[in-house]
Order: C-alpha cells, then structure tokens, then sequence
C-alpha cells in the first residue's frame, strides 16, 4: 500500500511539474512580448536626442536577457504536452512575431537618428544578439514542444528569423 501511495504522490509531482513547466515557458514569453512592446514604446517615444538612445538600446538589452532566461527555463524541463505545446506555439504567429515586428519597424523608422545619434552600432549589436538568444530559445522549444507540434514552433521561429534578418540588414547599412 505504502508503494502505491508513493508512486501516486510522484505520477502528480510529475504531471504537476510539467504543467508547471509549460506554465513557466508561457509566463516568459508574456514577458518577452511585454518587453518587445517596450522596446516599441520607447522606439516611438524617442525624440531623436542622443541621450534617449541609451534608452532605446537599455530596452532592447533588457529584451535580450529575457529571452536569454526563458531559454535557460525552457532548458530545464520535460517535453511539454500537445495541449500545452499548441498553447505555446500559436503565441508566436498570434503575439510575439507581430510585436517583434512592431519593435523593429520602430527602430528602423529611427535609423537616421540612430546614425546621428552615433548608436546605430549599438542597436545592431543589441539585435545581433537578440537574434542569437532567440535563435538558441527556439532550438530549446523545438526540444521540448511536443513532437506533433515541432513542425509549428519551427516555423514560427523561421518567420522571426526573416524579421531579424530584414532589421540586422537595415542596421548593418
């Protein structure tokens, strides 16, 4: 009997933990787009002064970290299930490509400014980065996305790498 209350109390850790964990992946893209919504924010906001561009470029780190943590998070935990891994991958198309877009297209409208401003090095390496970061988070969601659903997340990941590809290109002028 002891056995059998044993194996029961860890068959509910186990699931627990994983909706734990997919709870956690979900929670830090909420994050990751609140910050890609940010970073338009500030972009927009921005009155081409150079002492406004170390905000702009502090908003876009900040993004980097965030997708540098939800990567380390997402490493940390089992293969998600179907129901939540189609949870996950249709925030991408939904939310977090779109907004990723809007952030960049708010930077590019900046670009002259930027280049007066002497910070267009700065961004480019902020996006050079980002883009590595999420590159490497989407690497770990095609692991951990359940099977069924890892055709999706690639996907997902390929549009957001023609977006980075199409802003790196326009900071690297």
């Amino acid at each position: 009997m002891v056995k059998i209350a044993g194996l029961v109390f860890f068959i509910a850790a186990v699931v627990g933990a994983s909706r734990r964990d997919s709870n956690k992946t979900f929670a830090n893209l909420q994050e990751i787009d609140t910050a890609a919504n940010t970073l338009t924010g500030i972009s927009n906001a921005w009155d081409g002064k150079a002492e406004g561009a170390n905000d702009v470029v502090a908003s876009a780190n900040a993004l980097v970290s965030l997708v540098e943590a939800a990567n380390y998070d997402a490493s940390e935990q089992a293969v998600i299930s179907s129901e939540d891994s189609a949870v996950i991958v249709s925030y991408f198309p939904d939310t977090i490509e779109p907004d990723f877009l809007g952030a960049f297209n708010a930077l590019v409208v900046h670009k002259a400014n930027f280049d007066a401003a002497g910070a267009s090095l700065d961004v480019l390496y902020a996006l050079r980065d980002l883009k590595s970061k999420t590159d490497a988070f989407g690497t770990t969601l095609g692991i951990v996305i359940s099977a069924d659903h890892q055709d999706d997340v690639r996907a997902a990941i390929y549009q957001l790498d023609n977006d980075f590809s199409k802003i790196i290109d326009a900071f690297s002028e």
